[in-house]
C-alpha cells in the first residue's frame, strides 16, 4: 500500500484501472490567479495501448512569490504517478472517458532562473480528478521551469478534451 493509497483512494476508490500516468507537459502564466493548457500521457499495463488528452485549466493558490510568472513544462522532462488511475466502483477510466470536466490540487516550487545552478528546475505535486463530481484520479509528481521563483499550493479546475489514441513513442 503506497502513501496515494493512504491519502485518497480507500474506500469507494478502490479500484485500480490498467491505465498509468505516463509524462504529461504544461505551458502556464500567472497573474494572481493561473491559467494554463498541458497535455498527460497514459499507458496501459496490460496490453501497452497508449492515449492522452489536453487539459485547460484555471486555478488560485496561495503562493509566496510575484503574482506574475510563466512556466512550462516537457513530455522529456522527469515526471511520474505514484499509482494507477484510480477509478469508483462501477466507474471505467480509458479514452471512452473523454471529453470531460475536473479538478485538480497542486503544490509546487522553483526556484525560477535566477535559482542556484543545483537547483535548475521546480517540482510540483498534482492530483488530477477526472469529473465535475470527480469518478477518477490519479497522483502526479514532476519537473519544470519557471521565470521567476514561487512556493504554495493551488486548485483548480479543469477541462479535458477528446482523446488521442496511441499517442506515440515521446523520443
Amino acid at each position: 500500500m503506497g502513501i496515494s493509497d493512504i491519502l485518497l483512494w480507500g474506500g469507494p476508490w478502490a479500484v485500480r484501472s490498467p491505465w498509468k500516468y505516463d509524462t504529461s507537459e504544461e505551458e502556464s502564466g500567472s497573474v494572481y490567479v493561473t491559467g494554463g493548457t498541458g497535455r498527460l500521457y497514459f499507458i496501459n499495463a496490460n496490453d501497452g495501448s497508449k492515449f492522452s488528452i489536453q487539459y485547460d485549466f484555471l486555478s488560485a493558490g496561495v503562493a509566496k512569490g510575484p503574482p506574475l510568472n510563466y512556466a512550462k513544462s516537457f513530455a522529456q522532462d522527469d515526471s511520474g504517478g505514484l499509482t494507477h488511475v484510480r477509478c469508483r466502483e462501477g466507474r471505467y477510466f480509458g479514452p471512452e472517458s473523454f471529453p470531460c470536466n475536473g479538478l485538480l490540487l497542486s503544490l509546487g516550487a522553483t526556484p525560477g532562473v535566477f535559482g542556484p545552478s543545483f537547483m535548475d528546475h521546480g517540482a510540483n505535486g498534482t492530483i488530477f480528478f477526472f469529473g465535475a463530481i470527480p469518478w477518477a484520479g490519479i497522483v502526479t509528481w514532476g519537473k519544470f521551469s519557471s521565470i521567476l521563483p514561487s512556493i504554495g499550493p493551488s486548485a483548480g479546475i479543469v477541462r479535458y478534451s477528446d482523446p488521442v489514441v496511441d499517442a506515440g513513442d515521446l523520443d
